[in-house]
């Protein structure tokens, strides 16, 4: 089981390689898009299953299982209000978060092209270190 919280913590993971594209190079890609398996297709079906299928938005009514959210979202312009604005709002908060951390993050992505590989106590290792 997951609380609200833990599901929006994914669909931040979600959108982290997005904000990361950001952060280093100024503006996104289409990476991140290009149907509903990408990693905003997730976001977006995760935030309107967490609404309309859990119970864990603002109303109790199941509306949707997760493999029909689309379909919901595209024909109820509320529902897409609320999903895009919270999908927004999760997006300025992962972006914020990668900018605080974009030092380790390109420590990681140099090591990564370096390596190809590395382990989890390397991983951790590189964020302990000072960032220059």
């Amino acid at each position: 089981m997951q609380t609200r919280a833990d599901l929006e913590a994914h669909i931040q993971t979600l959108l982290a390689g997005r904000c990361a594209e950001i952060a280093v190079f100024g503006q996104a890609s289409s990476g991140a898009g290009g149907d509903q398996d990408s990693d905003l297709g997730q976001a977006t079906r995760l935030l309107t299953f967490l609404e309309a299928g859990l119970g864990l938005g603002a109303a109790l009514t199941f509306r949707s299982g997760y493999e029909t959210t689309l379909e919901l979202l595209s024909g109820d312009a509320q529902l897409r209000t609320k999903v895009e604005k919270r999908l927004q709002h999760l997006h300025k908060v992962t972006l914020k978060l990668v900018n605080t951390h974009r030092g380790q993050i390109l420590k990681v992505a140099e090591e990564l092209i370096q390596q190809r590989c590395i382990n989890g106590d390397r991983f951790r290792q590189l964020l302990t270190e000072d960032v220059i």
